[in-house]
């Protein structure tokens, strides 16, 4: 699970010469920005989130282990871990990717002006 850090840590690092000065890190539910920081703050809340979670997981994972009787529950909530690192690793490259193109994405868009 641990590996998640220095990944998400490098591809901050691989792309930021060509990050912009102010960054959209946080956005509405169209998915348009509406919370910028400063680039060297930019990666806080990706790496924040990714190392607490790391920490939950981490302490949760030793006390399943060692009061689960049945081994298919300490590997269903390994599994959801893992997942829930996978998502947040996604979101965190969307940021990026959202911050180089800036493209808005179309796969989840609320529309206002639908009439019934």
């Amino acid at each position: 699970m641990w590996l998640a850090l220095p990944i998400n840590a490098w591809t901050y690092w691989r792309v930021w010469d060509r990050l912009p000065a102010r960054m959209a890190v946080h956005f509405n539910v169209n998915w348009q920005a509406d919370g910028w920081v400063a680039r060297g703050n930019s990666w806080v809340p990706s790496l924040g989130v990714t190392a607490f979670l790391l920490v939950v997981f981490t302490i949760a994972a030793y006390a399943v282990r060692a009061n689960a009787k049945p081994a298919l529950t300490a590997w269903i909530l390994l599994g959801f871990f893992y997942l829930s690192l996978a998502f947040v690793g996604y979101l965190g490259n969307w940021v990026i990717e959202y911050n180089l193109n800036r493209q808005p994405s179309r796969w989840w868009v609320v529309r206002s002006d639908v009439s019934s």
